[in-house]
């Protein structure tokens, strides 16, 4: 049986709820995709759609140091993205989905602020049952 996702805690300072960030080629693209926004929105509205990682890493170095943000990102475009943004301070959790776990698993151990690496067909499962750390 695998671990539960580590969690981090987002900062009691904060009275608002974290940025969700989607970075995916086809995060608005799909009606598989459009359909995954309706219970990610109920979770949280923050929510802002990526396609490009250099869109995603400016929009993260660009928003607030004050801001928290938690990236929900692809494996391949994430293998990308977390190395030139896991450094930021904002950024207080990272999923990841895939088609290829094991894959995936190897590069995101070096990264403490990736919280879960899930199948694609459960991407969504441990951002429902730890509520982003709260």
């Amino acid at each position: 049986m695998a671990s539960p996702p580590k969690q981090v805690k987002i900062d009691d300072n904060e009275s608002q709820m974290p940025l969700l960030v989607w970075l995916d080629k086809d995060a608005d693209s799909t009606d598989e995709n459009r359909n995954a926004q309706i219970p990610l929105r109920e979770l949280n509205s923050n929510l802002k759609l990526f396609k490009l990682v250099e869109e995603c890493k400016q929009f993260i170095q660009d928003e607030s140091t004050t801001s928290q943000i938690v990236l929900i990102v692809s494996g391949l475009l994430g293998e990308s993205l977390v190395p030139l943004i896991d450094d930021e301070q904002k950024v207080v959790s990272i999923y990841v989905y895939c088609g290829d776990k094991a894959r995936h698993e190897k590069w995101a151990a070096n990264y403490s602020k990736v919280v879960s690496i899930s199948l694609i067909e459960n991407r969504f499962h441990s951002l429902r049952e730890y509520r982003f750390g709260l």
